[in-house]
């Protein structure tokens, strides 16, 4: 029965859809809370559908291949919405979304042609474009400035979609969720510490929209508390980055590639800063400062940590001397353990 579940999750986000396109006819069914809401269930239905799937065993490559025609659907049914709905806003951004709708069916059709079905990659890049784009369409139907965020989701948008493209090239016989082109290459699946870096991104970024108001500014004028919350949260985020880039910087790392994520994040702290030109409270270099201070020493550790080579491994060898008792014969057993590292 628990095996159901997964797929139960999945065709909830295809009656989430079925309200998104009921709600383009009918305005009293447009409440920009109820649709924040559904879009944030959506969100964490897809998430916890392919967790309970690989937990259960029952993560197969139908589910995952449906998983991926129902995410197509529901996207499109919430940008037609937002086409009704935030008329203004899809005009003036008209160019960018065409791009990225154009972008999305030449690779659809490049998968469908090369193998004969569906794309199911299931890449961490789209993850995280589907998450920063729940971020942005949350804080517009909100009544928020988005030019900040939108700007960020058509970059990694095109970034997203050119990595798909790439792996669709690389590949030779069809396969499901292939996580990165850097796993296809290596052969290597990104290490649990890097989906938990991804976490911590994602949790920043929802932090820096916080800092969004409904205001042409791109900063909180009135509450300058809201962006120390972003800067503290940012902060937080890299310096524990920073640590574990200086901890691992001699040391043989297997996962050294985790560095990336770093990079980004230290990146954006440090683009946050330079940007920082519309508060207007006392002391505003202070948290301008912090950014541009942390995130610059967060990018170039993890700069550094990424370009330096593993040191080789040494071989290693302990001899311990072990007693063990059995208590049922009342004797012991004494001996020498070795052991040796490769």
């Amino acid at each position: 029965m628990k095996t159901k579940i997964p797929y139960l999750l999945t065709y909830s986000r295809l009656v989430m859809a079925g309200f998104y396109l009921l709600a383009t006819f009918t305005s009293s069914l447009q409440n920009k809370f109820v649709i924040v809401g559904v879009l944030i269930a959506a969100i964490v239905s897809d998430i916890f559908d392919g967790v309970l799937a690989r937990r259960w065993k029952c993560d197969t490559e139908n589910l995952r291949k449906l998983d991926s025609k129902i995410d197509t659907i529901f996207w499109l049914s919430l940008l037609y919405l937002l086409v009704v709905s935030q008329r203004d806003f899809v005009l003036q951004h008209s160019i960018k979304l065409f791009i990225l709708v154009l972008l999305e069916i030449l690779v659809q059709l490049i998968g469908y042609f090369k193998f004969n079905t569906t794309l199911a990659l299931h890449t961490y890049s789209a993850k995280f474009w589907a998450l920063l784009l729940a971020v942005t369409i949350s804080a517009l139907v909100l009544g928020y400035n988005v030019t900040f965020l939108f700007g960020a989701c058509f970059v990694w948008g095109i970034i997203s979609q050119l990595e798909v493209l790439l792996i669709i090239l690389k590949l030779k016989t069809y396969k499901v969720d292939v996580k990165s082109i850097y796993s296809l290459i290596t052969n290597h699946s990104f290490h649990k510490k890097s989906q938990r870096v991804v976490v911590f991104l994602l949790l920043g970024t929802s932090c820096l929209s916080a800092q969004i108001t409904p205001h042409g500014n791109v900063y909180a004028v009135d509450e300058p508390s809201l962006y120390w919350t972003g800067t503290i949260a940012m902060s937080a985020i890299n310096l524990t980055t920073t640590y574990f880039n200086m901890k691992k910087l001699r040391k043989y790392d297997k996962y050294r590639s985790n560095a990336i994520f770093g990079a980004m994040a230290g990146a954006a702290q440090t683009v946050i800063g330079f940007s920082n030109t519309n508060i207007k409270f006392r002391n505003e270099y202070i948290p301008r400062s912090i950014n541009i201070g942390i995130g610059l020493t967060t990018l170039v550790t993890s700069i550094v940590r990424f370009a330096t080579k593993n040191p080789s491994k040494e071989n290693t060898f302990t001899l311990n001397f072990n007693c063990l008792r059995d208590k049922k014969l009342n004797s012991s057993l004494v001996g020498l353990t070795y052991k040796k590292q490769f």
